[in-house]
C-alpha cells in the first residue's frame, strides 16, 4: 500500500512545472486535454482557480511518478503564471500500490473515467491489452455475476478475479485484420466468459469455443444452416437499446444479447442449428450454457 511522506503548499512557477511534467511517465496516464487545460487558464485569469493539487508517487525504483496534475501544470506552463498548489509525495512499493494511489484522485471538474482507471490497473497487472478492453471485460463479468452498476472498486476486483477470462476476450476481438465490433459488447463478453468457463470445465480446453467464436466475429465458410451465421448477423444488425446516438439499427437489450448467444451455442452443441430460430420472449430467463 502506498504511504503519504509529506503534502506542503508550493508556489508552482512555470519552471517547476515543467520539471513536474517530466515525472508524467505512468503509461496508462490519460490523454492531455487541451480544452481542460484552456478551461484552467481561463478561470486563473478571471482570477477564479484556488489552488491546485499535486500527487506525485516515489516508487522504490527511485523513480517519481506524476499521478495527479498535468493539466494544471500545463496550464502553467501555457500562461507563464505561478499558482500555489498542495504537492503531496506518496512512497509506492509496487505498481500495485501505484494503481491504487491513481484511484484516490478525482475531482468534479475532471473525473478520472472508469475506462481511465481501469487502464492504470491493467497495466498493474502487465496485461497487454488496448485501452477499451479492460472495461469492456469488467462490464460482461459484472453481467455474469448479476452485479447491477458496479462500482470502480468492484470493477478492479472484478478484473483481477476475471484476468484469464479477459485475456481470452483480448486475443479473441482485438488481434488479426476481422471487424469484431459486433462483439465488443459487455453483455456479448458475458456470454463469451460463460461458454469459455463451460468448455474449459468439460473439455479441459478453449478450442471450441475459440473456434465458435471466431466463426460469429470472421462470418467465413458460413451458410444460412448455421447457428453462428445467425447469431452474426443478429449482432451486425442489432445495436445496444441504450446506444441511440449510433443512428440507425434495431435496438436490443443486455439480455436478449445474452439469450441469442447462449441459444446459437447451445444449438451447436447439440448439433441443432434450427433452435436458433426461436423466438426470443423477453419475460422468459436467459438459458443455461451446455
Amino acid at each position: 500500500m502506498y504511504k503519504l511522506e509529506s503534502r506542503k503548499i508550493e508556489t508552482i512557477t512555470p519552471e517547476r512545472a515543467a520539471k513536474l511534467i517530466e515525472c508524467n511517465t505512468m503509461k496508462a496516464q490519460r490523454h492531455l486535454r487541451k480544452a481542460h487545460v484552456n478551461m484552467l487558464a481561463k478561470k486563473q485569469a478571471l482570477g477564479e482557480f484556488r489552488h491546485g493539487s499535486v500527487g506525485v508517487a516515489r516508487m522504490a525504483s527511485g523513480e517519481d511518478v506524476l499521478v495527479n496534475g498535468q493539466h494544471q501544470m500545463h496550464m502553467v506552463m501555457q500562461t507563464g503564471v505561478p499558482i500555489d498548489a498542495v504537492v503531496e509525495y506518496f512512497f509506492c512499493p509496487n505498481i500495485d500500490s501505484l494503481s491504487v494511489l491513481f484511484r484516490q484522485f478525482d475531482n468534479p471538474a475532471s473525473s478520472r473515467t472508469t475506462r481511465d482507471i481501469i487502464n492504470v490497473e491493467v497495466h498493474a497487472l502487465n496485461l497487454d491489452w488496448p485501452p477499451r478492453c479492460g472495461t469492456l471485460v469488467t462490464g460482461g463479468a459484472a453481467i455474469v455475476e448479476e452485479i447491477v452498476r458496479p462500482s470502480i472498486d468492484t470493477r478492479i476486483r472484478l478484473l483481477q478475479k476475471y484476468k484469464c477470462e479477459g485475456q481470452f476476450v483480448r486475443d479473441l476481438l482485438y488481434t488479426g485484420e476481422h471487424d469484431s465490433s459486433h462483439l465488443r459488447r459487455a453483455a456479448v463478453v458475458a456470454a463469451i466468459i460463460k461458454t469459455r468457463g463451460v468448455d474449459l470445465r468439460k473439455n479441459n480446453s478453449t478450442a471450441t469455443c475459440s473456434a465458435f467464436w471466431a466463426r460469429v466475429r470472421d462470418g467465413e465458410l458460413l451458410t444460412k444452416a448455421d447457428p453462428e451465421y445467425h447469431l452474426r448477423n443478429f449482432l451486425v444488425t442489432h445495436i445496444a437499446h441504450k446506444q441511440s446516438h449510433l443512428g440507425s439499427g434495431q435496438r436490443t437489450t443486455d439480455k436478449e444479447y445474452q439469450h441469442r448467444c447462449i441459444i446459437a451455442w447451445n444449438a451447436v452443441r447439440r448439433g441443432k442449428p434450427g433452435a436458433v430460430g426461436k423466438k426470443y420472449i423477453h419475460n422468459k430467463p436467459i438459458p443455461q450454457v451446455i
